[in-house]
């Protein structure tokens, strides 16, 4: 069941990176064909690792730069993320507009919520 939602959510992808021409009112059609082709290279790998959490990463691509952007759980996957989609075929550079989730806790006998 997994290989049949990674293919359809990578087609849907792919189709709607592809219509998306707000941001690129003058790029060339090849452009945007090849920006796709990278976006949906970049998620696949994303998916493929076990580590990332790829529905928490979402993946632009403007000539070749992709931008990052989401809500990760700490600073090493966001990293990982960034180095995985840096190694894509076609990949230019790499922006990343990724968040790291605040962690909030009380310690034991208080009231007072810390935020780290």
């Amino acid at each position: 069941m997994k290989p049949y939602f990674v293919v359809l959510i990578l087609a849907l992808s792919t189709i709607l990176t592809a219509c998306d021409t707000k941001n690129t009112p003058t790029a060339a059609v090849g452009q945007l064909a090849d920006d796709s082709t990278v976006t949906t290279k970049a998620k696949a790998a994303l998916m493929a690792d076990t580590e990332i959490k790829a529905s928490d990463v979402n993946v632009e691509t403007i000539a070749g730069v992709v931008t990052l952007t989401g809500t990760m759980a700490n600073d090493v996957q966001a990293q990982k993320a960034i180095d995985i989609v840096r190694a894509v075929e076609g990949v230019k550079n790499v922006v990343s507009k990724i968040t790291i989730k605040q962690v909030f806790y009380r310690p034991r006998g208080t009231s007072r919520v810390h935020v780290t």
